[in-house]
């Protein structure tokens, strides 16, 4: 309505004109949306976490298909929609009946940011038995964008064998060198190569595409196997009478190492010292594929790094010696 028009009704019918004027903004109020609801109505969302809340963590009860191949995103709260989310907002535009991005398999964990660390609220997470039971310690997989990552400790301490997915753009290589020990393998822009000091397991993107089709391949690998088996990563693999046995087994890796000398051990002043001493001594090591998959920065067949060693040991990974 007109400026002229409305002074025109406030002059002939004063009365009407009030009354018109509270509808309209009992009206304005009724139409505002509720972005609340608008992001507890959506099906992927499984929960929020709060550093700051009382509860820290809230999850709902929702089926998860496909375990081996779960993935879980982190997505700021203040986004009002999924398909507004950097990342799990470009997975649901490019799904493509992927099995790691299906309905009921790629879910998102709304997160109030928080300066806390988890250090900080250690008890008051281990108190809340949603951190390391239920569906939180489910997921195979959990995707960290930029200032999400200092997340990784929380998730890792809720399930050890979750693979940890970090992501870093070009305005967002600030990251803390303590939360990189928690990361399995780190997608970056190539624009900072050499910049971010880790070197378990690295991707380089240079757009969205490299990026998704790189994720895609991240999932496949730690999804499950029919066969998971020990492969050679070092060393000549000479014939083993009981390698069926060994890959039916428990372990990890397999390591056989020549004569030690006397009081080795003695020598080394902390365990990774201990390693480095060690490895002039070892060798063959087999791995299990899925392992040698995810530490295969490290690796490239001709020398022994001692650091592969050290980061398969620090994740939990079990070693049998020949």
């Amino acid at each position: 309505m007109s400026l002229y028009r409305k002074a025109r009704k406030l002059k002939n019918n004063p009365k009407q004109f009030f009354i018109d004027t509270k509808i309209n903004k009992f009206l304005s109020k009724k139409k505002k949306p509720n972005t609340t609801a608008k992001k507890d109505t959506e099906p992927r969302v499984i929960g929020i976490l709060d550093f700051d809340s009382k509860d820290i963590i809230k999850i709902k009860n929702k089926s998860i298909n496909h375990a081996s191949f779960s993935t879980l995103v982190l997505v700021d709260d203040k986004t009002m929609t999924l398909s507004k989310a950097p990342v799990i907002g470009e997975l649901l535009r490019n799904a493509n009946n992927f099995i790691g991005y299906r309905e009921k398999t790629l879910f998102a964990l709304r997160v109030k940011d928080s300066e806390a660390s988890f250090k900080e609220i250690y008890e008051r997470v281990v108190a809340n038995k949603t951190w390391h039971t239920g569906n939180l310690s489910k997921f195979a997989n959990v995707i960290l964008v930029g200032k999400f990552i200092k997340y990784a400790e929380f998730f890792k301490s809720a399930n050890p064998n979750v693979r940890i997915i970090a992501i870093v753009n070009a305005t967002e290589n600030n990251v803390n060198k303590y939360h990189l020990d928690f990361i399995d393998h780190l997608f970056h822009n190539q624009s900072l190569i050499g910049i971010i000091p880790f070197i378990k397991d690295i991707s380089t993107y240079k757009n969205t595409k490299t990026l998704l089709s790189g994720l895609e391949q991240r999932i496949l690998q730690g999804g499950d196997k029919p066969f998971d088996l020990l492969i050679p990563i070092f060393g000549e693999a000479q014939y083993i009478s009981n390698i069926d046995e060994l890959n039916k087994d428990g372990h990890d890796i397999l390591i056989r190492i020549n004569k030690l000398p006397p009081n080795l051990a003695l020598s080394a002043n902390s365990f990774s010292q201990y390693i480095e001493t060690l490895i002039p001594h070892i060798s063959l090591v087999l791995m299990r594929e899925s392992m040698a998959q995810r530490y295969a920065s490290l690796s490239n067949g001709k020398i022994l790094p001692p650091s592969l060693l050290k980061h398969a040991l620090k994740d939990g990974a079990r070693v049998h010696i020949i």
